[in-house]
């Protein structure tokens, strides 16, 4: 129990600080949300328990680290921990990396829609400007380098835990 704990640690601190070096290399038109990546596969791997604790860790991790309300990063991947295990029921198959690829392509525009009505409560932003420099940058990002984290990921959760 506590080896597993600290695995999902361990894999959380090492997303949020690839996501930060990757947007100081690339900058904002390259933003990859590996926490996302990390909470489907925890969900599709372990279940939805395992994914609420990874989700509550990383939206605490990104809240300390972030200049926003505290506990709006908590509740957005709380909410895609749900998300996700809604998606799993309907889109998912064993084994099937499209079905991976496609369930975080769902969630990170259903992460970065929720993000948007977040922002749009405390300040104007219009929803062109949202699509160009945060969605669009976002999705693309996330979406092909899905396959290539999944696999390291389970990797390194084989390699750890055995």
């Amino acid at each position: 129990m506590f080896k597993k704990s600290l695995l999902t640690v361990f894999l959380v601190v090492a997303c949020f600080s690839a996501e930060k070096i990757l947007a100081q290399l690339f900058g904002v038109w390259f933003k990859a949300d590996f926490l996302i990546i990390l909470i489907v596969f925890f969900n599709l791997s372990r279940g939805t328990r395992a994914s609420l604790g990874v989700a509550f860790l990383a939206g605490f991790l990104r809240d300390c680290f972030a200049t926003k309300m505290f506990g709006m990063s908590i509740f957005n991947y709380v909410a895609c921990a749900y998300m996700t295990t809604l998606l799993k029921m309907y889109i998912y198959h064993i084994g099937s990396a499209a079905a991976h690829v496609l369930i975080v392509f769902l969630i990170t525009i259903f992460s970065v829609c929720l993000q948007f009505v977040f922002t749009l409560t405390v300040s104007a932003v219009t929803f062109a400007g949202m699509f160009r420099h945060v969605l669009l940058p976002e999705v693309l990002a996330t979406t092909i380098l899905t396959p290539y984290t999944i696999t390291k990921i389970r990797r390194c959760v084989s390699r750890l835990s055995a």
